[in-house]
C-alpha cells in the first residue's frame, strides 16, 4: 500500500468515526417537543388543544397524516429519538476502530503516516522506542514497501543528521538501529550504501596497565556504521616515533586490537591515532577518506622506570594439571589452508573458573614447536576464580613456512610437534584486576611453571576467518609474519 493511500484511508477513516460518532449522539439525544404536539408514530405535527378540549377527548390525539390516535396526551410531547440510527452508528465506529486496531495499537500512532512526514518529523523528536517514528521507519524498511527514493531519503537523514553529530552517543541512541537495517537492505553493490564512511568512527582507548610498571597494553576499538565491504587502517604513533598500523574489517571477528606498548614514553605527549577507510578493492589513493587524528593520553605511570611484580610465583601438579587441561587434546591447533593468520590456538580457560583459583593470575607464553624450535608464539592472559573475565591476548608470532609444511604434511608426522606452555610474570601482570574490578586487593598468585604436550593438529582447507583487527606494521616486534587476533 503506498502512502497516499494509506494516509487517505486513514483521514478517511478517521473522519467516518467523527461523523458517526455525531449521528449516534444526536440519535441518542433525540428532537425534544419544545412545547410542540406531534404524532408518537409518524411524527406529524399535530394542532395545539383548544381551550374546549377534553382530556379524554381522542379525536385531539388522531394524526391527521397517519391516522394513529396518540394513547394519551402525554405521549404527544415525547422527545423524538432513533435508537436503531444510534446502534448502527455505534457498531459501525467499533468496525472501524477494530480495523484500525492494528495499525495503531500493534504497529503504533506513527503507522499511517506518509514516509515522508515522518522524515521531516524525526529530528524533532526524541528516541527510538518501539512505537517511534524511527522504528516506523525501520520497520518499513525491512518489510520492503519503501521506494529507492525513500531508501535514499533514510540514508541522507541517518549519514547527514542535523540535530544531532553523526557517530556520537547521541546519534548512536537515535540513529544507529535504523543505520543498521539501511545497510542489511541496501543490496552489496549499491553506492549508496558508501555514504555511510561519511560517518565518522567513534575511538574507544583504553591502557591495560601493568601493577608492576613494566610494560603497558594499549587497547584500541573502533565503533563504526560502516558496511563490511571496506578496507580501514588504524595508525597509531608516539612521540619518539614509535609506530603500529593495524587494518581493519568492519564484519571481522574477535575484538579489541591490542597493542603492547614500551616503558618510558613521554606522558605529556598523547599518542596520536589516525583513520582511514575507502570501498573494499578502490585502487585510487583518493578514494581513502581520512577522519581527524584522535589523541589518547599516556599513563603517567608509563613515564616509571619498572618496579618487581608484587604478586608471588606459585608452581603445582594441580596447576600443571589445570594449565594442561585448558590445552587439552580435544581442542589443540587448528590449521587453515592459507591467510593470516595460519593457525588459531583452541582452548577453554574456564577450567580455571574454581574458587580454588581465586586469586591466581594467568599468564601464559604458548609455543607451537616443531622439533623443539617455536614456530608459532601466542601471548595470552586472564584472572582465575569465579570472578574471571574473558581472555585476551596480543597478537601472536607466526613461521608462515612451517605452518604451511604442517598443513601439507602427513599427520603420521604430527608427533614431531609439541605445544610448550609456560608461565609468564609479565603477562599475568596484565590480568591483574583494577580495584573498581575486584575491591578485594589481597595479594595475588601468578602461575610460573611450564608444561609441554603433545600437539593435536586439525587441518581444514577452508581459508582463515576474517578478523577485525590485523597488525601489519610493529615497529617494536621483529620482522616476523604478525598473525591477526587469533591466540
Amino acid at each position: 500500500m503506498s502512502d497516499l493511500l494509506s494516509w487517505s484511508l486513514s483521514i478517511l477513516a478517521f473522519a467516518a468515526i467523527v461523523v458517526l460518532t455525531a449521528v449516534a449522539a444526536t440519535a441518542i439525544a433525540g428532537d425534544p417537543a419544545r412545547g410542540r404536539r406531534r404524532c408518537p408514530r409518524c411524527w406529524h405535527e399535530l394542532p395545539p388543544l383548544g381551550p374546549d378540549a377534553g382530556a379524554h377527548d381522542s379525536a385531539h390525539r388522531l394524526c391527521g397524516e397517519c391516522g394513529h390516535i396518540a394513547p394519551d396526551e402525554r405521549s404527544t410531547t415525547r422527545t423524538r429519538r432513533a435508537p436503531v440510527r444510534a446502534a448502527i452508528a455505534i457498531l459501525a465506529v467499533v468496525t472501524i476502530i477494530l480495523a484500525l486496531r492494528e495499525r495503531f495499537m500493534i504497529q503504533g500512532p506513527w503507522a499511517p503516516a506518509p514516509t515522508g512526514v515522518i522524515v521531516l518529523v524525526v529530528p524533532h523528536i526524541d528516541g527510538d522506542a518501539a512505537q517511534s517514528a524511527l522504528n516506523e521507519l525501520r520497520q518499513r524498511l525491512l518489510r520492503g514497501t519503501l521506494s529507492a527514493e525513500q531508501v535514499a531519503q533514510l540514508v541522507e537523514m541517518a549519514v547527514a543528521s542535523t540535530d544531532v553529530a553523526p557517530g556520537s552517543h547521541e546519534w548512536e541512541r537515535k540513529y544507529a538501529r535504523l543505520a543498521g537495517g539501511l545497510l542489511s537492505s541496501i543490496p552489496r553493490d549499491d553506492p549508496l550504501r558508501e555514504r555511510f564512511l561519511e560517518i565518522a568512527p567513534r575511538i574507544d582507548v583504553a591502557f591495560l596497565s601493568s601493577a608492576a610498571g613494566r610494560a603497558r597494553v594499549l587497547a584500541l576499538d573502533l565503533e563504526c556504521w560502516w558496511p563490511d565491504a571496506v578496507e580501514a587502517t588504524a595508525l597509531v604513533t608516539s612521540a619518539d616515533t614509535h609506530r603500529w598500523m593495524a587494518r581493519f574489517s568492519p564484519g571481522g571477528r574477535s575484538g579489541a586490537l591490542m597493542i603492547e606498548v614500551p616503558d618510558g614514553l613521554d606522558p605529556t605527549k598523547p599518542l596520536e591515532i589516525e583513520i582511514k577507510v575507502r570501498p573494499l578493492g578502490a585502487q585510487d589513493d583518493d578514494a581513502w577518506r581520512t577522519f581527524p587524528v584522535a589523541q589518547a593520553p599516556v599513563p603517567e605511570s608509563l613515564g616509571r622506570q619498572p618496579s618487581e611484580p608484587d604478586a608471588t610465583p606459585v608452581d603445582s601438579a594441580e596447576l600443571r594439571a589445570l594449565v594442561a587441561s585448558v590445552f587439552s587434546s580435544q581442542r589443540g591447533l587448528m590449521v587453515w589452508s592459507d591467510g593470516t593468520p595460519r593457525a588459531g590456538l583452541r582452548f577453554s580457560e574456564g577450567v580455571a573458573a574454581g574458587d580454588e583459583f581465586a586469586r591466581v593470575l594467568f599468564g601464559l607464553r604458548v609455543e607451537v614447536c616443531e622439533d623443539g624450535v617455536p614456530r608459532r608464539t601466542s601471548r595470552i592472559w586472564w584472572f582465575g576464580g569465579t570472578d574471571s573475565w574473558p581472555v585476551r591476548w596480543l597478537f601472536p608470532i607466526e613461521d608462515q613456512a612451517a605452518l604451511a609444511r604442517l598443513h601439507a604434511q602427513d599427520p603420521s608426522q604430527d608427533a614431531r610437534w609439541s605445544l610448550r606452555i609456560s608461565g609468564d610474570a609479565t603477562l599475568a601482570d596484565y590480568a591483574r584486576p583494577t580495584v573498581a574490578e575486584h575491591p578485594d586487593r589481597t595479594k595475588f598468585l601468578y602461575w610460573s611453571g611450564s608444561v609441554e604436550l603433545p600437539l593435536s593438529v586439525m587441518r581444514t582447507d577452508q581459508p582463515s576467518p576474517q578478523r577485525r583487527w590485523l597488525l601489519i606494521d610493529d615497529a617494536r616486534t621483529p620482522a616476523d609474519p604478525i598473525g591477526k587476533d587469533q591466540p
